[in-house]
């Protein structure tokens, strides 16, 4: 197992190495599900892969929130496609970040996502599709229902996202989305408070995080909103790196609160380590308002860990 502990990485740049390189002219497409920062992920990676120079469709095959009511969405412009008509398509402008959907759901300020037919023709157009291909209301850790995951079949990556806001909260709706379903999974009583064996059983479970992952595709845990696990990162992350998460909020600097908050990052990634086999990697980190990582490991899940590749 390899660590790191890289601020400056872009998630694109750490997602790299478990891309497959483009073949036959199609782009690549990235699934994302779960709960806990599906949204904020898609957008990161969407802008990290355009500073490189790709060209990137935002998409989702469920629902999304209209970016342009929200604070933070980074993108060149939004396409809505008669649902009709896939030829459309053909003619959206594949420089920068394009957010595409079939219309839009006024009333709950959101937009409504495309068909299996549509989101297969964005491969044709754009270097990167990234989907989100699952709801959670909001809520940091959810369970499946029969119907969900919409995945699409030919994902070469799915990213599942774990908000880290749900340690230490009851196991109910406030907190999980479909808690009925996520006790029996996950083995988690109701008002059991929520812990990162949960979340490691929900990663295991065949209809859990991962379900309906494609064969081909890599398996990635994302861990979001890190900075929850650090109470005091906020006066400490600001000395000499701006908002960032340095050395010194994993340090603690020899104060007791650092020390607890290092002691339970260190508990987190031990139980997240015994992954292997069923992840191609996890990372740890916060996504907003900008990603940063705190720490991320390779698991080489069935000898699948790929060469990596240069940016």
């Amino acid at each position: 197992m390899q660590r790191i502990h890289d601020e400056s990485v872009d998630l694109y740049g750490l997602l790299l190495p478990f891309l497959p390189v483009p073949a036959d002219g199609t782009g690549l497409v990235v699934a994302i599900v779960g709960g806990g920062g599906k949204t904020a992920t898609m957008f990161s990676l969407a802008s990290a892969a355009r500073d490189r120079g790709l060209g990137v469709a935002v998409t989702t095959t469920t629902h999304i929130r209209d970016p342009r009511f929200e604070t933070g969405r980074n993108y060149d412009r939004l396409v809505l496609l008669d649902e009709t008509d896939d030829s459309q398509v053909h003619h959206t402008p594949s420089r920068g970040i394009s957010v595409i959907a079939s219309g839009v759901l006024k009333d709950e300020g959101r937009l409504h996502g495309l068909d299996g037919g549509q989101v297969a023709a964005l491969r044709l157009r754009f270097d990167l599709v990234l989907v989100e291909a699952d709801g959670s209301k909001g809520l940091p850790i959810k369970a499946p229902a029969a119907h969900e995951p919409a995945m699409p079949a030919y994902a070469d990556l799915v990213i599942g996202v774990v908000g880290l806001d749900c340690l230490g909260k009851p196991m109910d709706e406030a907190t999980v989305h479909r808690p009925g379903l996520f006790g029996p999974l996950c083995s988690c009583a109701p008002g059991e408070p929520l812990n990162a064996r949960h979340i490691v059983a929900l990663c295991q479970a065949r209809d859990g995080l991962f379900k309906h992952c494609p064969p081909q595709a890599a398996r990635v845990l994302l861990l979001n909103k890190a900075d929850r696990l650090l109470p005091d990162a906020g006066s400490r992350a600001g000395e000499g790196k701006g908002n960032s998460l340095g050395n010194g909020a994993l340090a603690g600097s020899g104060s007791a609160s650092g020390s607890d908050a290092e002691s339970r990052l260190t508990r987190l990634y031990d139980d997240v380590a015994v992954l292997g086999g069923h992840l191609d990697a996890w990372l740890v980190c916060s996504l907003e308002p900008r990603f940063r990582l705190l720490n991320a490991a390779t698991t080489g899940r069935d000898g699948r860990v790929r060469e990596g590749r240069e940016g």
